[in-house]
């Protein structure tokens, strides 16, 4: 009987480490794929810093994820990096944070009429994103 119990016990010890192990691999996966999202909304933004156009709303892609970029002219400029001319926003991030944006504490505004754009444009765009766009909506 006293076997029984150290086996059973062994058992589910043994459950308890490869289930939490799982969890910690699966942890680990997501947060790297957060990570990769990011490096792919700073490969965006720095491919278009420099690019001058007027357009309030400009949309671009790369490795099968779609960026939304704001003109904003209160950028604050970190010494020595550029100024940012635009904020970008990532349209459907699916891990990490609901809502990635380069520079995070930026401050942008657009019309009615943008949203509009952007909503056309992005129809899969999440949830968070389009609250983001929403509280920066100015008339």
């Amino acid at each position: 009987m006293k076997l029984l119990r150290v086996r059973v016990l062994f058992i589910i010890i043994a459950f308890t480490v490869f289930g939490l192990a799982a969890l910690l691999a699966l942890s680990l996966n997501r947060e790297m794929k957060s990570k990769s999202e990011w490096s792919i909304l700073q490969e965006i933004e720095f491919s278009h810093r420099l690019v001058t156009d007027d357009s309030t709303v400009v949309f671009a892609s790369s490795n099968g994820y779609d960026a939304i970029g704001i003109r904003s002219d209160s950028m604050p400029s970190l010494f020595p990096a550029p100024r940012f001319p635009r904020v970008w926003l990532l349209a459907s991030p699916e891990y990490g944070q609901k809502v990635k944006k380069i520079p995070p504490e930026s401050n942008y505004a657009i019309t009615s009429s943008d949203l509009n754009l952007i909503l056309v444009h992005q129809p899969r765009m999440s949830p968070a994103t389009q609250k983001e766009l929403r509280q920066h909506v100015v008339n």
